[in-house]
């Protein structure tokens, strides 16, 4: 090992020499003074190997000075003046000279060889290094990084590809053929795969293939492979990158079906709105003057019965509406779930009387009290019948059982209808669903009711689901509320039904402001056949003249009006003197939830919709009157 450091290199030289000097004393007296110089040897070669060839010269020189003073005539003085000890100290000059250059290279060479063996050990660190890197890298991978050799046996594979083959460790497949995972009709296209990458030429696109797990999991992959190579420049194994893009494609099938679905529905939708506009426009063409009175009776029933289609088809699409952007709102009460099957029913008899359809009810004696919006209920029960109606071919049977199951109001709508083949069941809550459009059997529709049924559902703490022993088997809905404790109360509250109150003798001026004038006269006209008198005006500026000229107790105001807001409208009539007890009714065709805000923010009593049921308007404005009537006694 060389010496480190100036004073230890030059200061091992005299050390060295006055080792081998007292070692030289100690053996010339054993060996009678033959061979002075034979200890100076390994001090000089020992000096030149650790020090080098500076220290290495002092020590050979310090040796021959040595010898000449201890153990040549005369002794103690440094003189050479016999011809053979001066040959003595010339040969030990010379055979230390040479000693000394070969401790000198034998101590490059260490120096060269300790250097090298540094340089391999950082280099052998810095590759460990670069191998966790990679290694880790690699494992971090979500895709499939394998290593095939030339005959496809499995040599690496990373973590994620281990579990996509459904293997615990390497060791589970190492030198398994990789072809035993790959779906045997697929095998063509691994093989090309494979073979570009062996033959140096790898392909620029990926190919597709499934691939079988060791436990039977299937799973479509998309592998690139590029070839690695030998010292020789050698094709020696594959390297494949494989990703699993089995959710990607059934996530690209899910939006293809659902672009579909909206593609249909909008056609759907584009029918069902033409169908009504075509006898409406046949039956106001023919009401003519002179006409007779059946005539004119036949032509307002079908504008009637249109109308009622059309508005149907408004509040389905303003349901889809809140029903995609989840701001439903519910006006919960206590009912009798029985009330609200009974009433949906004698609703729905023309319907069912029209198909021939027999209708059996199953309803116990006790009450089954909900927690519920009656009016959402409704339309739950009154959703379910029609479509049972709509899929039943004529003369069927449906049923509506109800029981109480633990704590639950059970209802069942059971029909002899097409029923639902396995593939169906899961899709028939999606939305835009028209799952029986090749058969030709329903009765209009968008295919967003029983969407719009199971969030309702789901809003009351229910459930709903679909039965079907199969196609033309018929089809069963089963919805479960969960049932609340009550005790029991007169018919007319469990009904949750919004009772009609006769209209009083005494008819209040009651003010329509709307922009259609059509809309507005036509309203008009019909609260005039109730006895009211009315006013009408078609922008803001007449409203509020109207409104001090009649002072109305009822005003009915469209909030888009062509020189004012709504709203601004109905803050000025509260700021007048009279303004203060007067029933402002929104009509409008604005239903969002802010536009509600708004309303109720200027003052507004009541916001609705339009299309609004001219029967519902009529006992909302007896109610108002009622109210007010009330209040001034």
């Amino acid at each position: 090992m060389p010496l480190p450091g100036v004073a230890a290199r030059w200061g091992s030289a005299p050390v060295f020499v006055c080792v081998a000097t007292a070692a030289n004393f100690w053996m010339q007296h054993a060996i009678g003074g033959r061979a002075p110089f034979l200890p100076f040897f390994p001090a000089v070669i020992a000096t030149g190997l650790l020090a080098g060839i500076g220290p290495g010269i002092v020590a050979l020189l310090l040796s021959a000075l040595a010898v000449d003073l201890f153990w040549m005539e005369p002794i103690g003085r440094l003189s050479l003046t016999r011809p053979g000890d001066l040959a003595a100290v010339a040969m030990f000059v010379l055979s230390a000279v040479t000693a000394l250059a070969i401790s000198i290279l034998a101590r490059q060479l260490l120096i060269e060889a300790r250097q090298t063996r540094e340089s391999l050990k950082d280099a052998l660190k810095l590759l460990r290094q670069d191998e966790r890197r990679w290694r880790a890298m690699l494992n971090a991978q979500p895709e499939c990084v394998k290593v095939v050799a030339p005959d496809g046996s499995l040599l690496d594979m990373n973590p994620a590809g281990l579990t996509m083959i459904e293997a615990e460790s390497m060791e589970d497949v190492r030198g398994r053929s990789i072809f035993s995972l790959i779906e045997p009709t697929q095998l063509d296209a691994f093989r090309e795969l494979q073979q570009a990458a062996l033959s140096g030429q790898p392909l620029q696109e990926p190919r597709e293939f499934e691939i079988v797990g060791l436990r039977g999991t299937r799973r479509l992959m998309e592998s690139h492979s590029v070839p690695l190579y030998d010292e020789a420049g050698g094709v020696s194994a594959v390297l494949s990158v494989t990703r699993d893009i089995s959710e990607r494609r059934r996530a690209e099938t899910a939006l293809r079906d659902a672009a579909q679905r909206k593609d249909e529905f909008l056609a759907t939708l584009a029918h069902e709105l033409r169908n009504p506009m075509a006898p409406i426009r046949y039956a106001a063409a023919s009401l003519r003057a002179g006409m007779p009175e059946q005539a004119l009776q036949h032509a307002r029933d079908v504008i009637e019965r249109q109308g009622k289609q059309m508005a149907r088809l408004l509040d389905d699409l303003l349901d889809m509406s809140r029903v995609t952007r989840n701001v439903i709102e519910l006006k919960r009460a206590i009912i009798d779930l029985r009330d609200l099957v009974s009433e949906t029913t004698e609703t729905a008899k023309p319907l069912l009387t029209n198909l021939q359809h027999r209708l059996v009810l199953s309803i116990p004696p006790d009450p089954l009290w909900v927690y519920g919006d009656a009016a959402r209920l409704r339309q739950v029960i009154g959703n379910l019948l029609d479509n049972a109606a709509k899929y039943t071919p004529p003369a069927g049977r449906i049923e509506i059982c109800l029981e109480t199951v633990d704590v639950q109001a059970v209802m069942r709508v059971k029909d002899t209808g097409v029923g639902l083949s396995p593939e169906m069941i899961p899709r028939v809550f999606e939305l835009f669903a028209q799952l029986h459009k090749s058969l030709r059997v329903a009765q209009g529709g968008l295919g967003i009711g029983l969407t719009v049924v199971k969030r309702l559902v789901e809003l009351h703490g229910g459930t709903i689901e679909a039965n079907s022993d199969g196609l033309h088997r018929g089809a069963e809905f089963t919805v479960r509320l969960p049932l609340v404790a009550v005790q029991a109360r007169s018919g007319a509250e469990s009904s949750g039904q919004d009772k009609s109150v006769p209209l009083r003798n005494s008819r209040p001026h009651v003010l329509i402001v709307d922009d259609n004038a059509d809309a507005a006269e036509t309203l008009a006209d019909m609260m005039r056949l109730e006895g009211f008198p009315v006013g009408v005006a078609f922008d803001g500026a007449a409203a509020l003249s109207a409104f001090e000229r009649i002072r109305p107790a009822v005003v009915l105001l469209d909030m888009g009006l062509p020189d004012m807001s709504g709203t601004a409208v109905a803050r000025e009539m509260r700021s007048r003197p009279h303004g203060k007890s007067v029933q402002i009714i929104a009509v409008t065709g604005w239903g969002q939830e802010h536009d509600r805000e708004h309303s109720r923010e200027a003052g507004v009593d009541l916001h609705l919709v339009k299309p609004v049921d001219p029967v519902a308007l009529l006992q909302t404005l007896t109610r108002r009157i009622d109210a007010i009537a009330q209040v001034a006694s």
